[in-house]
């Protein structure tokens, strides 16, 4: 086997290597925006729900007023 080939060889294995490791990488990202994402998700819901228990409270406070004043 000529040098030539030789650093062909090893050229080809390292041009591999460097992709498999960018899939590897964007199977990470991929795998960490599914998380964030999530997260967030979990996070707006839990805020979701704490503001309509306020407007919950709003509304029931609205018709107490109502039935106090007659209205």
């Amino acid at each position: 086997m000529t040098p030539y080939e030789t650093y062909s060889l090893i050229g080809q294995y390292i041009g591999l290597g460097l992709i498999f490791y960018g899939i590897w990488q964007m199977q990470r990202g991929t795998e960490y925006r599914e998380r964030e994402s999530v997260r967030r998700h979990e996070e707006n819901m839990r805020k979701l729900d704490e503001s309509m228990e306020g407007m919950r409270a709003l509304i029931e406070g609205q018709k107490v007023l109502i039935e106090r004043t007659g209205g």
